[in-house]
């Protein structure tokens, strides 16, 4: 709290039975240099305008490999995690809300989330490049897989992601045209709602499924354009005339003609904001 200024002080940890966090620092402490041989935290590790608000660097923990409660970031400035490169596994939930992040690439090693994965509004990023590693999400205590109002174009990064104890919510992403990376999924335990841009990625997707989980997955083609429009008359077409999920018509769209071979749409047909 308050006017700390360094934490060389605490050089010689190597383990945090509880949270590492800060409270009101009113210098912000500017890294985490000091902390080069800490290697556990058994709490949380978190980052907030009301705590490490103005850190720009975690450098300096770079021989952390656990986390066992969560990693939050709310808020927070932060533009990268780099010094986080061998970071492991996350007992609890990994959060970030409302924040800076430009890149994951620095958390190539992470490998487990006991909790949920939560991603809303937290950054610039366009991928998920760095999270190849990342095998599960959930089983320890249960969680889902949530990614919402983002900047990203694709998935790419998850290609390794083979179990998710929760759901998987991927909502209000404008720009994400691929989600063909979650084709390596072997079991969700809750359901799957998914949007794209692209009909053709989302009918390769659901062909690439296990049966059990395509059943319960329910997709939202968003059409932005009249070429999208006729790219979902053509995947509709390749799977006898029936689209594989919702249609939902958007922004300038004018008109449905590239439709007109649609026998049936697995789930509903809507216009939102049609210019």
């Amino acid at each position: 709290e308050e006017n700390v200024t360094s934490l060389t002080g605490l050089s010689g940890i190597k383990g945090i039975k509880g949270d590492l966090v800060t409270y009101e620092n009113k210098n912000s402490i500017p890294s985490f240099a000091g902390l080069e041989a800490l290697e556990s935290i058994g709490g949380s590790l978190g980052f907030s305008e009301s705590g490490f608000g103005n850190l720009q660097s975690i450098e300096g923990l770079e021989r952390l490999t656990h986390i066992g409660g969560d990693f939050f970031l709310f808020r927070s400035t932060l533009p990268s995690l780099r010094g986080l490169q061998n970071l492991r596994s996350i007992g609890g939930s990994f959060r970030a809300k409302y924040s800076g992040l430009s890149s994951f690439e620095d958390l190539k090693s992470l490998r487990s989330i006991g909790g949920e994965l939560l991603l809303d509004s937290a950054g610039s990023f366009t991928s998920l490049a760095g999270l190849e590693q990342l095998e599960d999400i959930g089983l320890s205590i249960g969680g889902d897989l949530s990614i919402i109002h983002s900047s990203l174009v694709s998935l790419d990064g998850l290609q390794g992601l083979r179990f998710v104890k929760g759901n998987v919510n991927i909502e209000y992403n404008d720009e994400l045209s691929s989600v063909e990376s979650l084709k390596g999924l072997r079991a969700v335990k809750g359901n799957l709602t998914i949007e794209s841009t692209d009909p053709q990625d989302v009918v390769r997707l659901l062909d690439s499924f296990l049966a059990d989980i395509a059943e319960k997955a329910k997709f939202v083609t968003i059409l932005t354009n009249d070429n999208a429009v006729a790219s979902a008359g053509f995947a509709a077409a390749e799977r006898g005339g029936i689209f594989p999920g919702s249609l939902r018509i958007e922004e300038n769209v004018t008109s449905l003609t590239g439709l007109s071979g649609i026998k049936g749409i697995k789930g509903g047909l809507v216009t939102y904001e049609n210019k």
